[in-house]
């Protein structure tokens, strides 16, 4: 995942949009960042650090970081698409493979997801008020 994150950081870069390349990167530093800590709140006997599942987690995030960025362009379907089948694939493989449960993809997924849509309404929040300060 770490790959795709800086293959769609540098598209975004190269189609001048520093802005989604930084809510990217943020994002990601972000569910990093949350994840181990949920992790130890959640422990298990059985499964010790399984929910909520951390590629699951980074999955939803970078899924839904790129959806927000290509939203305003023509890829928005695309990228929703492929990223949606990516997760659910990736979901998939970690319930088949007896490595999560259900519950600690679904809950990782449900993470992903916040954590981006918070980071980009902080960023947003961040810039408006960048704007409105004195030069």
């Amino acid at each position: 995942m770490l790959v795709l994150g800086l293959v769609i950081v540098a598209i975004l870069l190269r189609y001048r949009r520093p802005r989604d390349a930084l809510f990217l990167i943020t994002t990601g530093v972000a569910i990093l960042t949350v994840t181990p800590v949920l992790k130890q709140q959640f422990e298990r006997a059985d499964l010790k650090y399984s929910f909520p599942s951390g590629h699951s987690a980074a999955s939803a995030a970078l899924v839904t970081a790129a959806v927000m960025s290509a939203w305003p362009t023509r890829l928005r379907w695309p990228t929703l698409v492929f990223g949606a089948l990516f997760s659910v694939t990736l979901g998939t493989v970690l319930v088949y493979e007896d490595w999560h449960l259900p519950s600690d993809v679904l809950g990782g997924w449900c993470l992903g997801i916040a954590c981006a849509g918070t980071t980009r309404a902080a960023l947003a929040t961040f810039v408006r008020r960048g704007r409105l300060a004195p030069r």
